[in-house]
């Protein structure tokens, strides 16, 4: 059970759930048993030649649609339940881990605001578990975009979550650059839960930050990133929106990758 109480939020409750990747398992052995899950949508270039398994993000704009809500960057409304349920019944068509892409509730900025976030992430993490009683659900990129003051309320939704879904975008031209951030992921995620799986999301282009055309990553950059992820986490998502790659060396070097893991 997790109660917030007078403004606290208070973890009761570690044992095992016996869901997929719950943290109760064990401690975490980075890179053992690597498990890489697709995500894209290129057009013109696809992981079907690897050893994948598929995944589905939620995105805001689908709960949206729910509410009325019209605008982007105003907090992430809670839908009724059965409406959200239906939605998830209907939207969910790959297997996988279903994830929830609720960026509006990043737990940042003032106390209560964080507390409201909060609640409402913990809703929408209880309600999809009761439709996907037995697949693998998280938060997307709530690690990494929490506010150390919040980090308590990141605890408390922990063992909502079967593992951690950092994001892991290239935001810079440089490998050390991102290294760096791949180590912070990792340290954050030992002080919120040790023992829960981390897949963060890759993508084979650039950033806006760092492209503003999103080009894809050099080769060598692209493989860097995939080797670092194969040996210090539990797997990684790799995620596209729907357009054409221009190559399919990305894909090519994937599988590469992921023929020399556990």
């Amino acid at each position: 059970m997790i109660l917030l109480v007078t403004g606290v939020a208070l973890s009761g409750c570690s044992a095992s759930t016996g869901r997929p990747g719950d943290s109760s398992r064990g401690p975490r052995s980075a890179g053992a048993h690597f498990r890489l899950f697709d995500n894209t949508y290129y057009r013109d270039s696809d992981l079907s030649a690897c050893r994948t398994s598929t995944s589905y993000t939620v995105y805001e704009s689908r709960v949206m649609a729910l509410t009325g809500q019209t605008s982007a960057k105003q907090e992430l409304a809670l839908p009724d339940r059965a409406a959200y349920q239906s939605m998830l019944r209907r939207a969910v068509d790959r297997g996988g881990p279903v994830i929830l892409d609720f960026e509006t509730l990043y737990l940042k900025g003032a106390r209560h605001v964080a507390e409201r976030r909060y609640d409402k992430l913990k809703r929408f993490l209880t309600w999809t578990r009761q439709v996907f009683p037995n697949r693998i659900v998280g938060v997307y990129g709530v690690l990494g975009n929490t506010d150390p003051a919040h980090r308590d309320l990141a605890k408390a939704l922990a063992p909502l979550q079967d593992a951690f879904f950092p994001t892991l975008y290239t935001t810079r031209s440089s490998f050390t650059a991102w290294r760096a951030h791949l180590d912070s992921v990792r340290a954050e995620a030992q002080r919120v839960d040790p023992a829960k799986r981390i897949y963060p999301f890759i993508w084979p282009q650039f950033h806006a930050a760092a492209s503003p055309t999103k080009a894809l990553l050099p080769r060598a950059m692209w493989r860097s990133e995939v080797e670092a992820v194969a040996q210090t986490m539990d797997g990684a998502v790799v995620w596209s929106g729907a357009r054409n790659a221009g190559s399919s060396t990305w894909a090519r070097d994937t599988c590469a990758v992921m023929s020399t893991t556990a």
